[in-house]
């Protein structure tokens, strides 16, 4: 087709499109791209000695420089991958190796590629016999051996310059390498100077109650101990509680069939036998499933719980047969005991009266109907309610025991938890206020302490130089470790918070101490007395204490220099120092101080906080299983209390029901009576839990920590409702019996 300014000359056949052959072209470029990209990845990555993908083993590369090269060849060829350049160098013989890349000596990875130059030695060039030649020859020679010798030069310079740097390269290392040497040998010197200026050593024989981590978890399990021996008599209490108003309905619920077999002529031992076998077995059954469960379910949790701080080994169970035969004689007593007591009371009534209903209790006046203001606005079922609270005198009694004891429980357990869980927090947030416990290796004068301040000032926000000794107190129980701390600097009010009951303490004056106030409790004294204590070397002194001050972690007494000086007989050594800073970067600024002259160790509050918390937040799986008992035993007392309230009541409820109560009504009817008795439950175990609490924290005993004794707002808020949603969930599980219960069938006279 002929084409003239880009259109077909008329007259002219047209010719099929030619179809699109671009794309398929691209498509095969890409693949052949990825194809070889992917080949190209594979050589790198398997073949690399980069340190970063390679993962072949590390071999040490020497310096090669002025060594044979079929020596190197021989020894290093199945280690490195050696590749040679031979040059003429006139400066080596032939076959020595005078330039390497890399460089060594270093390490590198197995395989790695290594470039040397071996020299051929001189090189010799034969002058011909010229004197035949003609000049034009001889010149085009000459030309030739000038390029030759020009190429020659620049090789020859080109090694030179390499030599020249690989010449530095080695002088600096040696010369750096000399220094090290100079700086070690310094060292060594002052290392032996101070080997030499040791004094002999005093060794000691300590038993293993001085090991911190025994110590912790002696200390650590006291709290259970405590919690061990009150706990239990609490929930034998209630449980004994139980079982008496089961057996009383059980009793009750079959009056009437009593009442027949003793007019049929069964005695009273036959009848009541029958309640003794039922609740022996069921105390007998308890107990083995009990004390099984308990020895294993309690210690498993605890030994689990104490797992997150401390390093056990697998935990050993041991079964304690004399607990096993207490349980289960108290569990005896309380089941079998209250079935005597229910079914002989009973018993002594004539046959005719047990064959009848029980009569209702008769209705009397209550000290509300004499509030009249109140009464006259009450309607009548809000009164029939009152009245039946107070006229039943057996169910309320069991009812305040019960929901009281309960949540006298659960209040003693959450208010353990508020005065274990936050030591830590009370303790470095208001007492400790310092971050920093530095540590110097020898004692600071006071041209070094001004030293030390200055060069920390942009770090330290206040910094308190103190001596510090560690001393034995004798207390009531025993004798106690006690820490010393004496300063004169001002800063040391702004890095130690002291205050007792809320009023602020002073830092000591002249001769007195200000002393814990643990410590005062445990050794039975208070402001005004002396405090004895002995000291390293055996000498007993008495320190007159004129100030208490909270303290929730360790002991400590406070004394001016002049105190150190004048009690423990020798002058402060002030070697040590505390410290506070408001960088965010506490522990950086921690690596910089460790890094000043003649400090030996720098302890940070925040890492003595931290396990402080973690030990008292492994009580919480313990305290847990503690509230957890309770809230079970406070289920199984109210499902049990409001089921008898049904059972004792089922003609009153039927005769609403016959009255055309809806079922709303009916149900309020009889469950407000409840709800109003876990009012009245709760109002009895407030204070009864606030005092089982405090029983509790003074039978913990911990010798290097003092709980602050306190139940947090919402503990009380969580303990109450935890009571009532229980109240509610009884209920609602008891509605299915009211439901059932039959108008006609119940009403029905049993003549």
């Amino acid at each position: 087709m002929v084409i003239r300014g880009g259109r077909p000359l008329e007259g002219t056949a047209r010719l099929p499109a030619a179809k699109n052959s671009v794309l398929p072209i691209l498509a095969g470029m890409a693949a052949a791209f990825a194809l070889g990209s992917a080949i190209l990845c594979y050589l790198i990555f398997a073949n690399s000695t980069n340190p970063l993908f390679s993962n072949k083993a590390d071999v040490e590369l020497p310096d090669f420089t002025g060594m044979q090269w079929d020596t190197v060849k021989e020894q290093y060829s199945g280690q490195l991958t050696l590749v040679a350049e031979q040059e003429y160098n006139d400066k080596y013989e032939a076959g020595t190796i005078y330039y390497q890349s890399p460089r060594g000596p270093r390490t590198v990875k197995e395989g790695q590629k290594v470039t040397v130059k071996v020299s051929l030695g001189t090189l010799y060039v034969n002058v011909p016999d010229v004197s035949q030649w003609k000049i034009a020859d001889a010149e085009q020679e000459l030309a030739d051996a000038r390029v030759e010798l020009d190429d020659g030069w620049a090789e020859y310079k080109d090694g030179l310059k390499d030599y020249e740097e690989g010449k530095l390269e080695a002088e600096q290392e040696l010369s750096d390498a000399k220094q090290e040497l100079d700086d070690a040998l310094v060292e060594l010197q002052d290392g032996e100077a101070e080997l030499d200026n040791l004094r002999d050593p005093s060794y000691y024989a300590l038993p293993r109650t001085t090991n911190t981590g025994y110590a912790n978890f002696d200390s650590d399990t006291s709290i259970v101990e405590g919690l061990a021996a009150i706990f239990p008599v609490f929930f034998f209490l209630v449980a004994a509680l139980v079982c008496s108003s089961t057996m009383t309905l059980m009793v009750e619920e079959q009056r009437t069939e009593n009442g027949t077999l003793k007019a049929l002529g069964y005695s009273d031992q036959k009848i009541v036998g029958r309640y003794i076998f039922y609740a022996g077995l069921a105390a007998v059954s308890g107990s083995l499933l009990g004390f099984g469960l308990g020895s294993w379910l309690f210690p498993l949790v605890i030994w689990h719980a104490y797992q997150i701080i401390y390093r056990f080994g697998e935990i050993t169970y041991v079964f304690d047969p004399v607990l096993g035969l207490v349980s289960l004689a108290v569990a005896l007593l309380c089941s079998v005991g209250a079935a005597l007591a229910a079914a002989y009371s009973e018993m002594r009534k004539m046959p005719a009266i047990l064959m009848r209903p029980k009569a209702p209790k008769a209705g009397k006046r209550i000290f509300l109907e004499r509030v009249t203001v109140l009464w006259r606005r009450m309607s009548f079922l809000q009164k029939v309610s009152a009245r039946n609270v107070f006229r039943y005198k057996k169910r309320l009694v069991m009812m305040l025991l019960g929901v009281g004891g309960c949540l006298a429980l659960l209040l003693a357990g959450l208010g353990l938890r508020d005065s274990v869980a936050n030591v830590a927090e009370d303790q470095y947030s208001a007492i400790t206020l310092y971050d920093y416990t530095i540590t110097f290796d020898q004692d600071q004068t006071a041209q070094q302490q001004e030293t030390f301040r200055e060069e920390t000032a942009e770090d330290l926000s206040h910094l308190a130089f103190a001596a510090v000794e560690t001393v034995e107190v004798f207390t009531k129980s025993g004798v106690s470790s006690v820490s010393v701390v004496a300063s004169d600097d001002a800063d040391i009010t702004s890095l130690f918070g002291l205050s007792h009951n809320g009023a602020p303490v002073a830092w000591p004056e002249g001769d007195g101490a200000v002393v814990s106030d643990k410590l005062l409790r445990l050794a039975g004294i208070s402001v005004g007395d002396s405090l004895t204590v002995e000291l390293g070397d055996g000498t007993v002194v008495e320190i007159p204490v004129t100030g208490v001050f909270e303290k929730y972690v360790s002991h400590y007494v406070l004394l001016t220099g002049q105190g150190f000086e004048t009690y423990l007989g020798k002058a402060p050594t002030y070697s040590t120092a505390y410290a506070d800073t408001e960088d965010e970067a506490v522990s950086a600024v921690a690596a910089r101080l460790n890094q000043r002259s003649h400090v030996s160790s720098v302890s940070l509050s925040r890492d003595f906080q931290n396990m402080i918390a973690d030990t008292m937040e492994s009580l919480n799986a313990v305290i847990a299983l503690v509230v957890g008992c309770a809230l079970a035993l406070s289920f199984v007392v109210s499902y049990n209390l409001i089921n008898i309230n049904i059972t004792e009541r089922v003609r009153e409820i039927a005769t609403i029901k016959v009255l055309g109560f809806y079922q709303g009504e009916t149900y309020s009817y009889v469950f407000r009576e409840g709800l109003i008795l876990t009012c009245l439950g709760c109002v009895v175990g407030i204070p009864v839990g606030i005092w089982l609490h405090q029983f509790v924290m003074e039978r913990i005993q911990v010798d290097m920590v003092s709980f602050r004794v306190r139940i947090s707002p919402w503990s009380y808020l969580l303990a109450l409702a935890l009571t009532i949603l229980i109240t509610l969930v009884a209920d609602a599980l008891v509605m299915r019996k009211i439901d059932k219960i039959d108008m006609a069938e119940s009403l029905k006279s049993v003549e």
